[in-house]
C-alpha cells in the first residue's frame, strides 16, 4: 500500500481506520490483534505496523519476566547469593534499578512485598517495623 492520501470516492470498499481515522480500502486493512481484538475491528497498514511492534515488545517483556523468574527463583534463600553473582550481573542489576525513575512510598513497598511468596511472616514483621 502506498503512503499517498487516498480518496474514499475512488476506493472499492472505503473504510476509516479505527485507530487513526485515515481512510483505506478494506481489503488493504488488517484485523486488530491487540487494540480492538474484542471488537473484531480492522485497522490500516500503518497502524497495523505500530500494533505489531507493540505486540512484539509485549512478547519480549513477557519472555524476559519468565526468564528472570526462573533465574531468580529461590535466590533470596541462598546464603551469600549477592556475593556469588558475577560482578557484571551485580553491575547490571544496580544499573537497572538506579535508572528506574519510579519512587515508592513505604506503603507501596509493603504492598509489593506482601504480594510475593518469598517472604515468610517473620521477615514481613521485620519489614513492617522498619517502615
Amino acid at each position: 500500500m502506498e503512503d499517498l492520501e487516498l480518496d474514499p470516492d475512488t476506493m472499492e470498499m472505503p473504510c476509516p481506520c479505527e485507530h487513526c481515522g485515515n481512510w483505506f480500502d478494506l481489503h488493504d486493512g488488517y484485523a486488530s490483534e491487540k487494540w480492538y481484538q474484542e471488537r473484531n475491528l480492522v485497522i490500516c497498514e500503518k497502524c497495523h505496523e505500530e500494533e505489531d511492534a507493540e505486540i512484539e515488545d509485549d512478547d519480549y517483556w513477557y519472555d524476559v519476566n519468565i526468564e528472570l523468574s526462573n533465574a531468580l527463583y529461590g535466590l533470596d534463600k541462598k546464603e551469600g547469593a549477592w556475593d556469588k553473582l558475577e560482578k557484571n550481573n551485580q553491575v547490571l542489576i544496580i544499573d537497572i534499578v538506579s535508572k528506574s525513575k519510579r519512587t515508592f512510598t513505604a506503603e507501596q513497598v509493603l504492598a509489593i512485598l506482601e504480594d510475593t511468596e518469598h517472604l515468610d511472616d517473620a521477615k514481613m514483621m521485620f519489614v513492617r517495623s522498619e517502615l
